[in-house]
């Protein structure tokens, strides 16, 4: 058995993973009350590189993977893009509740 220590951390993270969700989609559609929805995904994306970037470079691990990765790699990104865009376009398009269910 877990000590209750792991267990206690582990549903906090879950609580705040929850929280930080909802704010993200709140955001995303305040945000896409003012700014197109590509833009916002750009600006969203834009944000998540640098921190992604940085994160790589204070591990010293290589951001692109190996070259043996590369298309794998290339296809998810394209399914994440695609996703988070039809994502936010959702957001934009639908009530907040019925969006992110």
């Amino acid at each position: 058995p877990k000590p209750p220590e792991e267990i206690f951390l582990g549903l906090l993270l879950m609580v705040l993973s929850g929280i930080f969700s909802s704010l993200q989609g709140f955001f995303a559609k305040y945000s896409a009350l003012s700014f197109p929805t590509f833009q916002v995904v750009f600006f969203r994306s834009f944000v998540q590189l640098i921190l992604c970037f940085t994160a790589a470079l204070l591990l010293r691990i290589n951001p692109f993977g190996s070259r043996d990765n590369a298309p794998i790699l290339l296809f998810r990104g394209l399914l994440g893009f695609l996703g988070m865009s039809f994502f936010y376009l959702s957001l934009s398009l639908l009530p907040l509740g019925d969006a992110t269910v």
